[in-house]
């Protein structure tokens, strides 16, 4: 059994992304394990998550884990990336603007479900000074990724939403199982319009953004 990660920030599509993996008879996608009300010990966590008997039936079994879900807990990834055949996933969406107002949405109306289709999302404001913040440290969690020496693939959301069968099927040999043919997303796109129809301060965040590395997400 081959143990994976995904590691993702949220309103990334990690939930669309573990629906299309879990369509492999093969193997489980578990979820967000650390997004329980109850602390889990490093110990714990591995065997919920790779040492119960029923994992043994599958052929690569993984959790997804956030990185603010690792904010208290710097020896949790280290030790998950020392264990035997550990593979990871990296989700990145590209335009971390349209996660950032997508999470500020989702939070608005206290409803992160992406299992239907959205339904009158409302407009937000993102702090200037804290969406540049948070843009600096998805920078660097990033960056701090792509120094993991394990089996490690990345996946950007955009493509993922574009066109995923490509992808899946990459998958599905990066975990060594059969390409078990087309499988087909059950999640939603949650907010398609522009960052200028759905940001309500979009011209203060233009401001503080312009110059910076960042200003070119505000078109994408």
């Amino acid at each position: 059994m081959i143990p994976f990660i995904i590691l993702s920030m949220p309103r990334s599509g990690t939930q669309l992304l573990s629906n299309l993996l879990n369509q492999h008879p093969h193997i489980g996608a578990a979820g967000e394990i650390l997004n329980t009300d109850r602390e889990l010990a490093d110990a714990d966590l591995i065997f919920q998550a790779w040492r119960r008997t029923d994992h043994y039936a599958r052929r690569a079994v993984g959790i997804t884990v956030m990185a603010e879900q690792l904010a208290a807990r710097p020896f949790t990834l280290p030790n998950l990336l020392q264990l035997p055949n550990m593979h990871i996933i990296v989700l990145e969406r590209i335009n971390q603007l349209e996660r950032l107002r997508s999470a500020a949405q989702a939070g608005t109306i206290w409803n992160w479900n992406v299992d239907q289709p959205a339904d009158d999302l409302p407009a937000v404001e993102l702090h200037p000074g804290q969406t540049l913040r948070a843009l600096q440290a998805a920078t660097m969690w990033h960056t701090q990724l792509a120094t993991i020496p394990n089996w490690l693939t990345w996946i950007y959301y955009e493509d993922l939403i574009t066109d995923h069968q490509p992808i899946m099927n990459a998958l599905w040999a990066f975990l060594e199982v059969d390409n078990p043919g087309p499988v087909k997303p059950s999640t939603f796109r949650q907010e398609t319009r522009p960052l200028s129809d759905t940001v309500t301060n979009y011209d203060a965040l233009a401001d503080r953004l312009a110059g910076t590395r960042y200003e070119h997400q505000l078109k994408l």
